[in-house]
């Protein structure tokens, strides 16, 4: 009876941690204000969002698609590169950094650049980059990269999938993340 009592109050202690752990996930759809980092989007309606600072969103899970909107203070050291991104850089001096980042990370296998141009992004001079990269277990991944620094920041939008049926089936609820993105005003 005691151990069946014991088992009974470990199974509860591991849901709880379990519900726990599945409260940092909430469904996303329509406005979205991020206070902490001054901007607002409208989020696909199916996806769901982590409860961080930045943003992160997926729709059939992380290892599928994922959706992203972080920033990164313009003096911090990036994790890949001993490049820096310096203020008054223009965005194509950003890309090359951002670039050299990602495609030093060893995490990524087959590291393809397809695009890197220069684009208006919320009324922001901005970069956009288009590349491919497997991961260890040889899947192959695309990427769609927009960049941009304001004021000691640089922020990144970033839309990765499977290179398959989730990237084109995806792509558009990025566009929408991307289209309606502004700043907050002050």
């Amino acid at each position: 009876m005691k151990d069946n009592y014991k088992n009974r109050i470990y199974a509860l202690f591991i849901l709880l941690i379990f519900i726990a752990g599945c409260a940092t996930w909430t469904k996303a759809g329509g406005p979205y204000v991020n206070n902490a980092l001054k901007y607002s989007a409208d989020l696909p309606w199916g996806w769901m969002k982590y409860k961080g600072q930045d943003l992160l969103l997926t729709r059939d899970g992380l290892f599928l698609e994922e959706i992203t909107v972080r920033r990164v203070n313009i003096n911090k050291k990036l994790e890949h590169t001993k490049k820096k991104f310096v203020k008054g850089m223009l965005p194509e001096e950003l890309a090359e950094v951002e670039i050299d980042n990602i495609s030093s990370n060893p995490s990524l296998n087959n590291f393809e650049l397809m695009e890197n141009v220069p684009i208006s992004l919320s009324v922001q001079n901005a970069f956009r980059l288009s590349y491919s990269f497997s991961n260890k277990d040889g899947l192959k991944y695309k990427c769609i990269h927009y960049g941009f620094a304001y004021e000691n920041w640089v922020y990144s939008l970033v839309y990765t999938s499977t290179a398959d049926y989730y990237f084109e089936k995806n792509l558009e609820a990025f566009n929408q993340v991307t289209n309606s993105f502004k700043f907050l005003a002050e």
